[in-house]
């Protein structure tokens, strides 16, 4: 798994700079390649915990709910959202991965449902001040000199919460 998560961080790495030849920054150093299968080693993990407490939980993906993500996916394609159609009607195992980031969302959801938020008051020199303690309480690691992008925020739920089935 984690070889299979790291070749795929590689992979898209590669199209991405088939994309963009411009800012091809020429090949992976050793350090970029040993930062790339800790990322791999932290998502393989992460993708573990999720499933267990998906299945723990009886959580599943429905098949309208995958039938709901094949049409967000094909009209990502205007003018060729039958071939999109077509591709994942025949291609189980493309269906099978989309399923997968649905269970982690699915998952994601009802953890932050289970959640209990509670706010606290802090002055900036506290909060910049417990930011301090938590980068020097973590081992230090060499520095490398390419740092994958940053995730983008969820999006904040607006309509009321349901249960997960």
């Amino acid at each position: 798994m984690l070889q299979m998560e790291h070749d795929n961080i590689l992979q898209q790495i590669e199209l991405d700079r088939q994309r963009n030849p411009e800012s091809d920054q020429g090949d992976l150093t050793d350090a970029e390649k040993a930062e790339f299968k800790d990322i791999a080693g932290r998502r393989v993990r992460l993708g573990l915990i999720l499933s267990t407490i998906g299945k723990n939980s009886n959580l599943s993906v429905a098949d309208a709910e995958l039938q709901k993500a094949v049409i967000m996916e094909a009209q990502k394609y205007p003018g060729q959202e039958k071939q999109v159609f077509d591709y994942y009607s025949k291609n189980r195992d493309a269906l099978e991965s989309m399923r997968a980031p649905l269970f982690e969302e699915k998952v994601v959801d009802f953890i932050i449902e289970l959640a209990e938020v509670k706010e606290k008051s802090v002055t900036p020199e506290e909060l910049m001040a417990a930011l301090d303690e938590d980068t020097e309480e973590k081992p230090k690691k060499k520095a490398a000199a390419k740092k994958a992008p940053a995730k983008k925020p969820a999006a904040k739920k607006t309509a009321a919460k349901k249960k997960a089935s």
